[in-house]
């Protein structure tokens, strides 16, 4: 469900009986394009700034000056990967959140979508990330998580991306391990292909220690 804590209320919906001046002057306030619309207490729909600068006159009804509101909305139930569609569907700067009998809640904006995702990625988790390359019959999450768990180190997050007529998956793990050496040449022995890895191995670290006392050294 949309967690309780990305759903917010600092914006006032407009009531379809306002002026479109009086809409466009909100928007301009908040620094978004869409608004929901409510006739009485009932969410009717977004308005954006585009419908309403085409009005013919601003003096007008947002009802009357409106062509074309959008009844979209998300449910407090539903997933917040199921709001990230919605935001790129109709390219939306804020989502109206409505309970199950359809009463408003309030909004989710882009910006704090994205914090809850590198919240649930575990984002700011130490480690390191590996993408693996593979066929989608050869996908065992269990395998994945077991080569990963022998050295010592558990998945953070994963998730797969497909190309479009392809049977080949991408998937992403975030581990929590600077040092993926290990982890990369154990799934080099199950014959995984490894497309790319962001890490800090101890190599690298040791590298860097010598090439700071270098440094020190020439200062000296």
């Amino acid at each position: 469900m949309i967690h309780p804590d990305l759903i917010k209320n600092d914006l006032s919906p407009v009531k379809s009986d306002d002026s479109v001046e009086f809409a466009l002057g909100l928007l301009e306030d908040n620094k978004v394009y869409h608004l929901p619309v409510f006739d009485e207490d009932e969410y009717i729909g977004l308005v954006s700034e585009g419908d309403l600068l085409d009005a013919y006159d601003h003096s007008n009804s947002v009802k009357e000056g409106s062509s074309k509101l959008i009844r979209v909305f998300i449910s407090d139930d539903r997933h917040v990967f199921d709001a990230i569609k919605l935001f790129s569907e109709f390219k939306l700067s804020v989502l109206p959140v409505l309970d199950q009998d359809e009463k408003y809640l309030g909004y989710l904006s882009p910006y704090d979508i994205i914090n809850g995702m590198g919240q649930m990625l575990s984002v700011e988790s130490p480690g390191g990330i590996l993408v693996l390359l593979l066929n989608d019959n050869d996908f065992y999450l269990s395998q994945i998580a077991q080569i990963v768990e022998s050295n010592d180190a558990k998945i953070l997050a994963f998730y797969i991306t497909s190309q479009p007529n392809s049977t080949q998956l991408e998937v992403t793990l975030k581990i929590n391990r600077t040092d993926l050496s290990p982890v990369i040449k154990s799934f080099s022995r199950y014959k995984y292909e490894v497309a790319a890895a962001y890490h800090q191995s101890n190599n690298d670290l040791d590298l860097q220690f010598r090439y700071e006392n270098f440094i020190k050294y020439l200062n000296i």
